[in-house]
């Protein structure tokens, strides 16, 4: 009896009417863990019954007896509801529907024949990937768009995919979307090292011939007054 109960109460919790929105960290860990959380239908909670006699057991009253203090009152500030950052917006419009997605993985695979809604599914999973709190702050970030649809492409065009494994579409290409966001992020990290490495081997050669010089100078001005 008392594990229904505490069933009942957890289903009704789970079946409220509020709105929940994704974290960008939550999202960015399952990315990395190579799995989507919008596939889930079934949550299966397992929570030991002294866990549960802590969250769902109402408090008992006590009356305690407390000093009176007199506290300032406090502004209290509403939040507002319904709006949601611009960078979250930008991702709902790359959204993929995994199923949707297998089903045209399958249509190609059988046809040979890539339809445009295949296409764009690729090229979302890519920019919406790019939106993620790792990536969105590098200047570079369109070409490792480009990166992504571009490896993704080749996996696609080789059938690197396969339904019968059980791997989630969405997860397996944006797991590739992911290693080439990486591989531009360490070749541009590469250049600029290099680059920066030339500059300094630059100045270091203008300076030193710059001392070169002047000591010639200072050479040559010493024996032209040796000569008067």
């Amino acid at each position: 009896m008392k594990k229904n109960k505490y069933n009942n109460k957890i289903k009704k919790i789970l079946n409220n009417d509020e709105e929940y929105h994704f974290n960008d960290e939550i999202e960015n860990e399952l990315i990395e863990d190579d799995y989507d959380s919008r596939d889930d239908t079934d949550v299966e909670l397992e929570i030991q019954d002294e866990e549960l006699d802590d969250i769902l057991e109402e408090p008992k009253e006590e009356k305690i007896e407390e000093p009176k203090v007199e506290v300032p009152p406090t502004e209290v500030v509403k939040k507002k509801r319904g709006r949601k950052p611009q960078n979250a917006k930008d991702k709902e419009k790359y959204y993929v529907e995994p199923k949707q997605f297998d089903e045209e993985i399958m249509k190609y695979y059988e046809s040979g024949k890539m339809s445009n809604e295949l296409a764009n599914m690729i090229s979302n999973i890519s920019h919406k990937l790019s939106y993620a709190n790792n990536f969105i702050n590098y200047s570079y970030r369109e070409e490792m768009v480009g990166d992504g649809v571009i490896r993704m492409m080749k996996a696609l065009i080789a059938k690197k995919y396969n339904r019968e494994k059980g791997t989630n579409p969405f997860s397996y290409f944006t797991r590739i979307a992911f290693n080439a966001f990486r591989n531009r992020i360490k070749k541009e990290k590469h250049m600029h090292e290099t680059h920066e490495k030339y500059q300094k081997e630059v100045m270091f050669m203008s300076e030193a011939f710059s001392h070169l010089s002047k000591n010639n100078n200072i050479s040559i001005m010493k024996e032209r007054n040796r000569d008067y």
